[in-house]
C-alpha cells in the first residue's frame, strides 16, 4: 500500500501518509503552527492514531446518506499514493 491513515485534531483529519510526522506536517498546512502554539515540529502536542484500512467506518455519500464500508473500500483501488493527502475530517 506504500502509505498508512492517520487521525489527526479536533476535528479530526484523516490523512493517507508513510510516518505520523508526515501526517502532522500535512495537517499542519490547514491548521497552521500557530494553532498548537509549538516551537519545533517534533514536539506532536496532542494525539496521532493510526486507522487499520480494514476497519469499517460510517462515510457520508454526495447523496447525504451514511454507508458503512473500510478505510480501503472508501479510498478505492484507484488511489495512487504520491504525498501526504487528506482523505477526509470529522467535525
Amino acid at each position: 500500500m506504500g502509505f498508512r491513515i492517520f487521525a489527526i485534531g479536533d476535528p479530526t483529519e484523516y490523512i493517507a501518509a508513510q510516518t505520523a510526522e508526515e501526517a502532522f506536517n500535512d495537517h499542519l498546512t490547514r491548521a497552521g503552527r500557530d494553532y498548537y502554539k509549538i516551537e519545533d515540529i517534533m514536539d506532536l502536542p496532542h494525539d496521532i492514531s493510526e486507522i487499520d484500512p480494514e476497519q469499517q467506518w460510517d462515510f457520508w455519500q454526495e447523496d447525504g446518506t451514511l454507508k458503512q464500508m473500510t478505510w480501503a473500500e472508501f479510498i478505492g483501488p484507484d488511489f495512487v499514493y504520491t504525498e501526504p493527502t487528506l482523505l477526509c475530517w470529522n467535525d
